[in-house]
């Protein structure tokens, strides 16, 4: 899982991931990475909301 996250996720958050998928490294891949797709698009849409234009 770190070759494919590299260091953008915590050991401890890794750890717990992979014990509550029973080893699935696959299973808890896919956790991660949804849990942070999710957290970006939390972000975006503050990001943008806050950058946003005013309308006409």
């Amino acid at each position: 899982m770190r070759e494919v996250l590299g260091d953008a996720v915590p050991d401890d958050i890794l750890i717990e991931t992979i014990l509550k998928n029973n080893f699935d490294a696959q299973k808890a891949l896919s956790v991660v990475l949804e849990q942070d797709h999710g957290q970006d698009l939390k972000g975006k849409s503050k990001r943008a909301v806050s950058a946003g234009k005013a309308s006409k």
